[in-house]
C-alpha cells in the first residue's frame, strides 16, 4: 500500500493476496505484527521486512 492510501484501499490489497479463508488469521498476524514492530523503538527491522513484501507482492 501507499503512504497515501485510505484504510479501504489497504484493506482491498490485502484481499489480492490473502484467500478468503485465511483472512481472519491474516487480521490477528498483522494485528500482532504492529503491536510488537511498530512501537516506538527503533522500527529500521519492520520497515526492511515491510519493504520486501511490498516488493514481492508488487504493491
Amino acid at each position: 500500500a501507499n503512504e497515501n492510501d485510505s484504510v479501504l484501499e489497504v484493506e482491498k490489497k490485502l484481499m489480492h493476496i490473502f484467500e478468503a479463508k485465511d483472512w481472519a488469521k491474516a487480521h490477528y498476524l498483522l494485528l500482532l505484527f504492529g503491536r510488537y514492530h511498530s512501537t516506538a523503538r527503533n522500527q529500521s527491522d519492520a520497515y526492511v521486512l515491510l519493504e520486501a513484501l511490498k516488493e514481492k507482492h508488487q504493491l
